[in-house]
């Protein structure tokens, strides 16, 4: 029994070993964060870009829809140009 006590070499063994199980977890750890940060950046960014995307397509119709209203450009120039005709005496 006193032979056991004695020996040290035991003790640094498993105190070197318990160190090394402890800096793994904390690095694992460390790994399975930055992992579960990046996923929800990505994710995030996915979401940005479809919102995005369907904002513009919205506004396209919004302005599709505008220009179905209005007379096309060509035929509110030939109004204006009769109508200064007609003011300015031609």
């Amino acid at each position: 029994m006193r032979a056991l006590i004695g020996n040290k070499r035991g003790f640094v063994l498993v105190g070197t070993i318990s160190i090394a199980i402890i800096g793994a977890s904390v690095i694992a750890g460390y790994f399975t964060m930055s992992l579960n940060e990046y996923k929800l950046s990505q994710c995030t960014f996915k979401l940005q870009a479809a919102m995005n995307l369907a904002e513009v397509g919205l506004e396209l119709g919004m302005a599709q829809r505008r220009r179905k209203r209005q007379p096309a450009r060509h035929e509110r120039c030939s109004r204006l140009c009769s109508f200064r005709r007609q003011v300015e005496g031609f």
